[in-house]
C-alpha cells in the first residue's frame, strides 16, 4: 500500500444545457446548478510502482506500461425544491496515435450507498495486473439504494452514474478517480463528459448536459503536456 497526496483543486461552475426533446413542454434555459473541479493528474513513479506491486512485470520503468491517477471533483447544486435525481460522468480514454489504447483500472468508488466526499490521500495496491484503490468504502446491506456505481473496468470509457435515494440528496463535492493503464510514450487524453436529470418545480424531470471547457472536457495524460 502507498499513499499519495491529493493537491488542492479549484472548482469552476459550468453551465448546464437542457437536452432536446420531440414532445412536451420545456425550459429551454441553460442553468447552473453544478461545477467540475479542474482535473488532476499525478503520474506513477517506478518507485511507487515497486511499493505497490514489486513482483509485478511492466511497473519498474522498464516495461511497456505506465500509470498515473486522474481524479475529478464534480459539484451538484440543487436549488429549493429542484433536486438532482440523476448525475452521470463519463470519461473517453483516446490516444492521440493510431492504435494507442489506454484502460481505466481501480475506478473509485465502485459501488457505494452513500456519498464520496473528498480525501487528502489516495491510498493505492497493485495486485494480479490491476490496480486496485485502498480506501472504498463497501455497501453495508444488499438491500440498501446505491448512491452511485461505477462501470467499464478495465475499459476505455470508464463512467460513475449518481441516483438520489431516500437517504441521500445529489449535492455537494463527490471525489472521483481511476488509475489509467496506457503504453510507455504514448500521448493520450481523458475527454470527459457530465449530465445531470433535475426535477423542476414547472416542467418536471429535465435531463441537461454540461457545458465543459476545453480545460475540463479535454485532459492530457501526459505530462509534458499539461506543464
Amino acid at each position: 500500500m502507498i499513499e499519495i497526496a491529493a493537491p488542492p483543486t479549484e472548482t469552476v461552475d459550468v453551465e448546464l444545457i437542457p437536452e432536446r426533446v420531440l414532445l412536451g413542454e420545456r425550459d429551454t434555459a441553460p442553468v447552473r446548478r453544478l461545477g467540475l473541479g479542474r482535473p488532476i493528474v499525478v503520474p506513477l513513479t517506478p518507485e511507487q510502482c515497486r511499493e505497490a506491486a514489486p513482483t509485478l512485470a511492466g511497473l519498474d520503468g522498464n516495461g511497456d506500461v505506465r500509470y498515473c491517477i486522474l481524479q475529478l471533483d464534480v459539484s451538484f447544486y440543487p436549488a429549493d425544491g429542484e433536486p438532482h435525481v440523476r448525475g452521470a460522468v463519463g470519461v473517453a480514454l483516446v490516444g492521440r496515435q493510431p492504435g494507442t489504447s489506454a484502460v481505466a483500472r481501480a475506478l473509485s468508488p465502485l459501488r457505494v450507498a452513500s456519498p464520496i466526499r473528498r480525501s487528502t490521500t489516495f491510498g493505492l495496491t497493485l495486485s494480479l495486473g490491476f490496480v486496485e484503490p485502498g480506501f472504498e468504502r463497501g455497501i453495508e446491506a444488499e438491500h440498501e439504494e446505491v448512491f452511485v456505481i461505477a462501470q467499464g473496468e478495465g475499459e476505455s470509457d470508464p463512467e460513475w452514474r449518481f441516483t438520489r435515494t431516500k437517504r441521500w440528496q445529489l449535492e455537494g463535492v463527490q471525489t472521483l478517480r481511476m488509475v489509467v493503464e496506457m503504453p510507455h510514450g504514448a500521448e493520450v487524453d481523458a475527454l470527459v463528459a457530465v449530465s445531470s436529470t433535475i426535477n423542476r418545480k414547472k416542467f418536471g424531470l429535465i435531463s441537461y448536459r454540461a457545458d465543459l471547457p476545453s480545460e475540463l472536457s479535454v485532459v492530457p495524460l501526459d505530462p509534458a503536456r499539461r506543464a
